[in-house]
């Protein structure tokens, strides 16, 4: 029987070391506008986050880490598909893959959108200061030592010590065999937890989060992070919801 076991919430905040940029792209040109925007909430027009910026990143990492990054016939990098086992590659059960031989259910790692925390965000409008700030970039001319004319742009950025909430859910699947036969108790989903989803966390901290990390964006830290576990469990035709009490989570890489 195919069924969901557990589902673990990983809380807390991610808070900004360097200047972050997560652009939004511009549909007009504006004289004297900003060259590239960052992402803003519609209504509020405060910085967030997308759920798929941190998740794709996270991916990225780890296939790094794992060593199954590989050029397509094209030479480009696309993410990987999980190889001749996607069903068994923790890869493709984290993150999901569109491979037509994965038998894995759906992908373990959901990723909420993350907007910044109401008491950072409170202290800051009441102390007048912005969210955002202006980064001016330019190309150096490599004869003249100076900007290279018309090179000049403009880079909007949230400020450093911003802070964002963050939610992480990963689902505990119970998976029956092709055949039927009986399930590995979760304990596939648990390991491939256990062993990449603090790791992969500790990688973002070690590198960057957004555009221009080579020019000094993106650097970033998670505080506060707890592990809260929800298990499932069916008895007599019912279901049992078990509520464990939130515990620190640490960010590891094993030796």
């Amino acid at each position: 029987m195919n069924r969901l076991k557990a589902i673990y919430i990983i809380r807390g905040k991610l808070v900004t070391v360097s200047g972050l940029h997560i652009g939004k792209g511009k549909d007009t040109i504006e004289i004297g506008g900003m060259d590239s925007p960052v992402m803003k909430h519609p209504h509020t027009n405060q910085p967030f986050i997308p759920g798929s910026s941190l998740k794709g990143k996270l991916r990225s990492l780890l296939e790094w880490y794992m060593g199954v990054v590989v050029p397509d016939r094209t030479g480009q990098g696309k993410p990987y598909d999980g190889g001749e086992d996607p069903t068994n590659h923790p890869i493709a059960r984290i993150f999901g893959t569109t491979s037509d031989r994965y038998r894995g259910g759906p992908s373990r790692l959901i990723i909420r959108d993350a907007f910044l925390d109401t008491t950072w965000a409170d202290a800051i409008e009441k102390a007048g200061l912005p969210f955002t700030e202006e980064k001016s970039e330019t190309a150096i001319d490599r004869i003249q030592g100076s900007a290279l004319t018309g090179s000049l742009r403009q880079l909007e950025r949230v400020v450093p010590g911003a802070e964002f909430n963050v939610e992480f859910l990963y689902r505990i699947y119970e998976l029956a065999t092709p055949d039927g036969g009986a399930t590995d108790q979760g304990q596939t989903d648990e390991t491939h937890f256990q062993q990449l989803i603090p790791v992969g966390l500790k990688l973002l901290e070690m590198d960057v989060l957004g555009g221009g990390g080579s020019r000094g964006n993106g650097k970033i830290h998670f505080k506060d992070l707890t592990l809260q576990i929800i298990t499932y469990v069916h008895q007599n035709g019912h279901i049992q919801e078990s509520i464990e009490a939130p515990k620190e989570f640490p960010l590891v890489i094993p030796n």
